[in-house]
């Protein structure tokens, strides 16, 4: 059964930033990537980021939003896998830069 990850990062800030997309793979090679797309569409380095991420970047206008869409599947004997979500917001001269970055991590059970 194939899962979907959409992670959209949007820009909160009153000035333009560049926007940082990363999805990483469990390590373990439990996750093979049958689909992956961009809205808008985004040049991307497909599985060439550190730990055979996903990563994308575009700049962001302030209220701006970009979402990278991720399909794969897990082996299904595959142990417990975690999968990492991160977005970041650089060169945005906001008055919080608190909020600029989040990370989630997904945890998939055989």
């Amino acid at each position: 059964m194939p899962l979907t990850y959409e992670l959209i990062v949007r820009n909160i800030g009153d000035t333009a930033g560049d926007a940082i997309i990363r999805f990483t793979p469990d390590p373990s090679g439990a996750w093979t990537q049958v689909a992956f797309g961009t809205a808008p569409n985004l040049g991307c380095n497909i599985g060439g980021a550190p730990g055979g991420a996903d990563e994308c970047t575009a700049n962001l206008l302030p209220r701006q939003s970009v979402a990278m869409i991720i399909t794969g599947r897990y082996v299904a004997a595959a142990a417990t896998v975690s999968i990492v979500e991160a977005a970041e917001i650089n060169n945005n001269r906001d008055g919080n830069p608190a909020n600029n970055q989040a990370t989630d991590t997904t945890l998939v059970l055989p």
